[in-house]
């Protein structure tokens, strides 16, 4: 009896007791990061040079390299990790012989603590990476625990063995004021296991289908192709090509689950009239027989535009595979990246798109709505009653005259224009309750 007490009764308690204690001690009651570096052009640009800089120097090394990240790199992707992450403010600190990211996530009301406050970096190094402690509120968990729960999890992902290998090949890390630089040793090794992760990554792709079964979008996109052929000049209404999509998908559905059914019919029209590269996130939606039927020229047409309906697509999408949060974010990040040198400058148009986009998903996979939306759409919808009207709103500014007008996403002129916009799109029949 003393056994069953001890073990029904005792230990379930001091697990409580111990998972209480450490919530305690992780939540305080004042940020650690009250505010994060605002997302505008500059630091938009930042995010996407680190971004696109790392992936690229890593990919095609065949010697010694190195990856940087300056502070105004940092704080980019700072700023536009805050912007997709709800009550997320974070900073980076350079300098006294490391690299910190200090974080606050602000939580709903609780007799604990407001605020989650984590810190995590990387030491400065002549020999190889040491990791700082991570905290999180007055928990810390050493450096050493840090670096053995990384190659663990790097075990995991890579195969057995996989976390030391790609570990090691950090020769030293440097730190100053200004950025940080870690000097990698060309490792054969580590190539083969990085790319038996992307192999692995497929097999759970294909095995978990997060993004729905290739043959169900494949249906859809055989759908979208007998559009495409009627119109004979691969350019097709936007409506058009909705109406058979959710034509579609409402058939499937009185046998299957509506919103898995729209996911699929989105899917489908983001990756064959927006990015094809989301078809590769499903699987082998598009076979060899199907290949020569594609026609290479193809665009979908709203407000006699084309670049608008990949706007509005790639977001639906986005919406699916992310946070609505993120895919605001992301919205704002290109059109931020516009008003640089090269762009085509900072479009309200295309953000009205990209939101409106958003919205589609949110309505197309909620089971309140998922019926509705496919009854609207799938009946020659007009483009007033999924797309918002357009007149008003400004585009192709460069920096200059973005900042001059609306300062940065923060400013609230920006956000009286998104809130004018997201009216706009609450107003559009196809998204009403």
């Amino acid at each position: 009896m003393r056994i069953l007490f001890y073990v029904f009764v005792i230990m379930p308690a001091l697990l409580v007791l111990a998972i209480g204690g450490m919530i305690a001690l992780s939540l305080q009651s004042e940020p650690l990061v009250a505010t994060t570096p605002r997302l505008d052009s500059r630091s938009a640009d930042e995010a996407w040079r680190v971004l696109r800089r790392i992936v690229v120097t890593a990919a095609k090394a065949t010697d010694d390299v190195t990856l940087s990240v300056t502070k105004a790199e940092l704080d980019g992707l700072l700023a536009l990790a805050s912007r997709g992450i709800p009550f997320l403010s974070a900073r980076a600190e350079l300098g006294n012989g490391g690299a910190m990211v200090h974080a606050t996530v602000a939580l709903p009301q609780n007799p604990f603590g407001a605020y989650l406050n984590l810190k995590a970096g990387l030491q400065e190094s002549r020999h190889g990476l040491i990791l700082a402690p991570v905290s999180a509120g007055r928990l810390q968990l050493p450096g050493v625990a840090v670096d053995s729960l990384a190659r663990f999890s790097l075990d995991l992902f890579l195969g057995n063995g996989s976390g030391s290998t790609v570990l090691d090949a950090v020769e030293r890390v440097s730190v100053d004021t200004r950025q940080v630089a870690i000097y990698l040793n060309h490792d054969p090794r580590m190539v083969a296991r990085l790319k038996s992760w992307d192999e692995r990554l497929a097999e759970v792709r294909d095995r978990v289908q997060p993004l729905g079964e290739p043959a169900t979008v494949r249906l859809y996109i055989t759908r979208l192709l007998d559009v495409s052929r009627q119109t004979g000049s691969g350019r097709s209404q936007l409506a058009a090509l909705l109406s058979a999509a959710f034509t579609l998908a409402r058939e499937r559905s009185a046998a299957s689950d509506p919103t898995l059914e729209n996911q699929a019919a989105i899917i489908a029209l983001a990756g064959f009239y927006g990015e094809e590269s989301i078809l590769r996130l499903v699987g082998p939606v598009v076979t060899d027989e199907m290949r020569p039927r594609i026609p290479r020229s193809r665009a979908a047409v709203v407000s006699d535009r084309e670049d608008l309906p990949k706007h509005f697509l790639i977001s639906a999408a986005l919406q699916i595979i992310s946070t609505s949060g993120m895919s605001h974010a992301v919205g704002e990040l290109k059109e931020l990246l516009d008003t640089g040198k090269g762009g085509t400058g900072f479009s309200f148009v295309d953000l009205a798109a990209d939101r409106a986009g958003v919205r589609l998903a949110e309505v197309a996979l909620s089971r309140d709505t998922a019926r509705k939306l496919q009854e609207r759409l799938s009946s020659n919808p007009a483009e007033a009653m999924f797309f918002p009207p357009i007149s008003g709103l400004q585009e192709w500014m460069p920096l200059a005259t973005f900042e001059q007008r609306y300062g940065s996403v923060d400013d609230n002129r920006y956000k009286a224009v998104v809130r004018e916009i997201d009216a706009r799109i609450k107003a559009l029949p196809a998204y009403a309750g």
